[in-house]
């Protein structure tokens, strides 16, 4: 997989929003304490990868408290944790927050929007320490949606990490998840913004039963007997969906998206939901033999 163009490297301050020229990210410069150099420098490619204008952010990301009480469950001590974020050149929306230890070291890396292309996970899979990543809407929709930079398939560079709680909402697809099942510490796994399905996809997690404690599939449609099948392969797991209206709710131009790929007959609850709230795109009208309800 060929890497994204990159911007010229910056360095980053933590107090203030500064961009500006510099050889190479400084681990002095993008947390107090300072990241250790190897992961200050493996942050830096990653974000380069993405191919985003980034800036600090000088706020604690709303994801600080989520993801420290997570990395509890691992046996670290919320007192060692500390957080530091970029985020997109005019859009704070949509931000790459990362929470590390009083030794440097990258624990989690969380956000929103496409910072993580394959080209940007092969860099992160130097953090030794990582244990979660999660991010959301993580596709470019200009470049579209079936995006093969953004398939996931990065996380094979994982195979010997300690990566175990994996969440990605969007340009994931079927060898994508392969990759993730592969990993030798997962227990959580999370897929938003999608159509899923079981055969050659949530099956591939099969492997994994009595190793995963969790699997959200929350923001996806999915068939039901293909729920009941991961439900029955995972007796022990929690697993959380979302109802079709509840996606509608909480994004509609993404609910839209989902019901291009699902088609008939699978998405038709879906498409009642877009109907009933006024939602569904015209594009969409003929397909779902219904007209969009008046905004």
């Amino acid at each position: 997989m060929s890497p994204r163009s990159t911007m010229p490297s910056v360095r980053l301050f933590l107090l203030g929003a500064i961009v500006c020229a510099a050889p190479r990210l400084s681990a002095q410069d993008i947390a107090s304490p300072p990241l250790h150099a190897d992961d200050a420098a493996a942050v830096q490619r990653a974000l380069e990868a993405s191919g985003i204008e980034f800036q600090t952010s000088a706020k604690v990301p709303y994801t600080f408290g989520g993801l420290s009480a997570q990395l509890e469950t691992f046996g670290i001590k919320r007192g060692s944790l500390k957080p530091c974020a970029v985020h997109h050149v005019g859009r704070e929306n949509q931000f790459f927050s990362l929470v590390h230890d009083d030794q440097g070291r990258v624990l989690a890396i969380a956000g929103n929007g496409p910072w993580l292309p394959n080209a940007a996970l092969v860099e992160l899979a130097a953090l030794p320490e990582l244990r979660i990543i999660s991010m959301d809407h993580n596709v470019r929709p200009e470049k579209g949606w079936d995006n093969p930079d953004f398939d996931g398939t990065g996380f094979q560079a994982f195979a010997r990490s300690k990566l175990a709680n994996v969440r990605i909402g969007h340009g994931f697809q079927d060898k994508g998840l392969e990759a993730v099942a592969s990993l030798p510490n997962l227990t959580s796994v999370g897929f938003g913004e999608a159509f899923v399905t079981y055969r050659e996809g949530l099956e591939f997690l099969k492997p994994c039963a009595g190793r995963l404690k969790r699997i959200d599939l929350r923001m996806c449609l999915i068939p039901p007997d293909d729920l009941a099948t991961v439900k029955a392969d995972h007796p022990a797991a929690e697993i959380l969906t979302s109802t079709p209206e509840q996606i509608v709710k909480a994004h509609s131009p993404i609910a839209n998206r989902i019901l291009e790929k699902a088609g008939q007959p699978v998405g038709q609850p879906l498409a009642a939901a877009l109907i009933a709230a006024g939602k569904l795109e015209k594009g969409l009208e003929k397909t779902w033999g219904q007209p969009a309800a008046a905004k």
